[in-house]
């Protein structure tokens, strides 16, 4: 595909991979694509080391789309169902009920597991054979055969010895006084090919076990040729291990040396000139750059809480930007549930949330005390408004002369500078995805909402469901966006893996020592003192009801004529009033005296 400057151009031509006019880079999107094709380098890398052939998350994975086709032949089974498809004999029922208590049972060397995976295939062909004309069911009863052969044959390609028998008899009876010693080496190096080595390991054994493996059947006296009966059996057995050991190694470190060719073009990929699209007198990026024109966008991305941030950190960490310009980045602070929280342009969750995808958080910075902060409004302003939470940009209830949704940018009221927020209500489920690496339980009973009051399809929760009156058919509440977008799947997925798996790309982007070495950036604490700003306090107050928790204590006094004066003070920090019962008081500014003090009369 052609590049410009190492970038990738905004829009291609999906069938001729050209680049669509206008010729255009976005530094957001190259920024994006750099910071997670390091990442990817990371895990392509990380798979060398791998300790495990078969990842128990494997089994797990083919054990939950066994329990997707368990749930559409249950659909199938019920009374009433209206497919108009021939309902799913029980037998094939059980059958797959038995299959699922065969994956409960974890099997512990490798022959065990292609053993299991061999007659999971078996029995996967006898259910597929029961679809009859049902799609779904034939698709994921295909799904399901196709994973257990896939993993079958990627275990028996590095690992062929699976496939062996036990050692024939003929090799354990005594020949030789070092027969015993023989024996016992030869069952510990059976026992280390049974167990769960890296591909590295894989790729060592031609080194570390056929030397092993050659003195053993020096000791056992095993014939290379010219026998027959139970001695020839001995010796094709030791040679179809031999060649198994052999084969695997030199598969694995094919297998290393691929994956390490595609860890170096992720890196070449991720090596972008930037400097075409940084203002070195503002000391920030341009939203794009025009390739056409030759025409820098002249506006900017100047806020911290931006989708931009990735791409800010991945330039500083090259090398390519200076750190000045993180500084530069703009952190306008407003407060929201008593909390001070970062401003955006839009207010989405996709430009607080987004970045976190991949990039590390550290607990009590400004940058996690906003994104918890920006989660707990966005719950607030959905029960506000009555509606499931979650709001950025998606499409929405317009389309062209095509007939595509339009697509842009909503946010909640108070969180972002642009104005017309609260004139818009589009949930978004891909925002509670989102939420997940902040709120886990909040943001997982509101999609289990969204799906119950029926916005799911066969991919998935759909892309949005538009609230907006002004956008709604006459006597409809709501309107369900029915297409489905593959980056905001993606970050769904990518959310998903960070809450099950425990954050495992931003361990990759950490083990980047370049990524790693801007680090302290991303540890900038809540600053003790600032100004807040209160953006469009109309259009946000219009929509919200102070909670219980958000309002302030009222000190209702009736008696000014106390022994004691009652005293009440009201301070930001660096404004200081404080009044009595009586009436008395007085306002500081910092160190300065506004009004006097004066001692209450009695």
């Amino acid at each position: 595909m052609d590049r410009y400057r190492g970038h990738l151009y905004n829009w291609y031509d999906t069938r001729s991979l050209q680049p669509l006019r206008p010729h255009y880079i976005s530094t957001v999107d190259s920024g994006n694509f750099a910071g997670h094709v390091l990442v990817l380098r990371s895990g392509l890398l990380e798979l060398a080391e791998s300790n495990n052939l078969l990842p128990s998350r494997a089994v797990v994975g083919l054990r939950d789309t066994l329990r997707v086709l368990l749930d559409v032949a249950r659909g199938l089974e019920r009374p009433g169902n209206d497919r108009g498809v021939p309902l799913v004999p029980a037998d094939v029922l059980r059958k797959i009920e038995r299959i699922e208590q065969q994956l409960e049972a974890r099997p512990n060397t490798v022959s065990a597991t292609v053993t299991l995976l061999s007659r999971l295939v078996v029995d996967a062909g006898q259910v597929k054979a029961a679809a009859h004309a049902n799609n779904e069911f034939l698709w994921w009863a295909s799904a399901f055969e196709r994973s257990c052969i896939e993993h079958r044959d990627e275990l028996l390609c590095l690992a062929p010895w699976a496939d062996l028998p036990p050692p024939p008899d003929e090799v354990r009876r005594q020949r030789s006084p070092g027969h015993l010693q023989a024996i016992h080496e030869l069952d510990v190096l059976l026992s280390r090919l049974q167990g769960s080595p890296s591909l590295r390991e894989v790729a060592g054994m031609q080194s570390s076990l056929l030397p092993t493996l050659d003195g053993i059947m020096t000791s056992l006296a095993v014939p290379s040729n010219g026998q027959t009966g139970d001695a020839a059996q001995a010796t094709c057995w030791f040679r179809q291990l031999r060649q198994s050991i052999f084969d695997a190694s030199q598969r694995a470190a094919d297998r290393i040396q691929g994956l390490q060719r595609a860890a170096n073009r992720c890196q070449e990929l991720a090596d972008m000139d930037f400097s075409f699209l940084f203002d070195k007198s503002r000391d920030l990026f341009a939203i794009g750059y025009n390739v056409d024109e030759r025409r820098l966008d002249g506006s900017f991305y100047d806020l911290l809480a931006s989708e931009a941030r990735l791409a800010s950190y991945v330039t500083i960490a090259q090398g390519q930007i200076d750190q000045e310009h993180w500084f530069a980045l703009g952190r306008l602070l407003t407060t929201t549930g008593g909390a001070a929280t970062l401003l955006s342009w839009s207010g989405s969750m996709f430009e607080y949330l987004m970045p976190l995808l991949v990039m590390p958080t550290y607990a009590n910075t400004l940058l996690d005390r906003t994104c918890q902060a920006v989660v707990r409004r966005q719950i607030d302003y959905g029960r506000q408004r009555g509606v499931p939470w979650g709001i950025s940009e998606s499409g929405y209830n317009t389309v062209d002369l095509h007939m595509n949704y339009q697509y842009r940018a909503f946010g909640v009221p108070g969180l972002g500078l642009k104005r017309g927020l609260a004139e818009d209500l589009v949930i978004a489920p891909y925002a509670s995805a989102l939420a997940l690496m902040v709120s886990p339980e909040a943001a997982c009973g509101n999609l289990e909402r969204l799906a119950a009051e029926g916005f799911c399809g066969a991919y998935g929760l759909y892309e949005a469901v538009d609230f907006t009156p002004s956008r709604m058919p006459r006597g409809t509440p709501r309107v369900a966006i029915r297409q489905f977008m593959a980056h905001h799947q993606g970050m769904s997925l990518l959310s998903l893996a960070y809450l099950l798996l425990d954050r495992p790309m931003q361990r990759r982007f950490a083990s980047d020592p370049m990524l790693q070495a801007a680090d302290l950036l991303l540890q900038e604490r809540v600053p003790k003192a600032s100004a807040m700003v209160f953006p469009h306090v109309a259009e946000a107050s219009a929509t919200r009801s102070v909670s219980a928790e958000e309002q302030g204590t009222m000190r209702v006094l009736t008696d000014p004529g106390g022994a004691a004066p009652e005293v009440n003070l009201l301070s930001n920090g660096r404004y200081h009033v404080v009044i009595t019962s009586a009436g008395g008081g007085y306002s500081r500014w910092r160190d300065l005296a506004v009004t006097r003090w004066r001692e209450d009369e009695r």
